[in-house]
């Protein structure tokens, strides 16, 4: 069994198992945790940002995955493992009414589905099928960000938007959304320069990409 996956799986169910309880009793995804979505432009720090909706999603994948791994190579269950995984908080869509419908926001306690200047970039809808099973609300989702993101001036400034929601599009069973988003004509793609570490017009201070 690989270590390096084992000892993943034992820091993510110690991380959890030693967070913090929600009223409902199931156990919150942080604070502090770094989130891949956008909440600096609500200005909210690490250490009061909690259930971040892709690392929640996948947090939850992580471990089925390991536990799932576990049984394939007939090892013994690591019960904490499994303690961990059933006592995370699951993803909780909330009401928009831009979208008139229930929609993923970026992280628990976003007051907004999209901070001004900014469509929502919500990483979890790229990889839909495999971390949430509420498709109509993904599809809502990627709806409403997909109108939002239209009507930025310039467009979104990572190389990566318009691909990723295109994927999303894809995977949610919509192409010709995905392939007018692989189109737009402010789609920032079509003109970046790709530096060595894969980031994009933006310079070098991600150092993996």
């Amino acid at each position: 069994f690989n270590a390096t996956v084992h000892d993943t799986a034992d820091f993510m169910a110690d991380f959890i198992l030693h967070g913090p309880i929600e009223r409902s009793g199931c156990r919150s995804l942080g604070p502090p945790v770094f989130t891949a979505e956008i909440e600096s432009n609500e200005g909210h720090p690490a250490t009061d940002t909690s259930n971040p909706t892709f690392s929640l999603a996948y947090w939850k994948y992580g471990l089925d995955l390991a536990i799932t791994w576990r049984a394939r190579l007939k090892l013994a269950p690591e019960s904490y493992w499994q303690a961990a995984h059933d006592a995370l908080c699951p993803v909780r869509p909330r009401h928009y009414a831009p979208a008139k419908s229930e929609v993923y926001f970026p992280y628990s306690n976003s007051s907004t589905f999209a901070p001004s200047k900014y469509a929502t970039q919500l990483f979890a809808a790229v990889f839909a099928p495999v971390a949430l099973s509420n498709r109509t609300v993904l599809r809502a989702t990627l709806v409403q960000a997909v109108k939002e993101l239209k009507v930025l001036e310039g467009g979104l400034p990572w190389c990566c938007n318009y691909p990723m929601y295109a994927i999303a599009a894809a995977r949610l069973g919509m192409p010709e959304l995905a392939a007018s988003l692989m189109l737009l004509p402010n789609s920032s793609m079509h003109d970046s320069t790709y530096r060595a570490n894969g980031q994009c017009r933006m310079g070098n201070f991600l150092p993996v990409y």
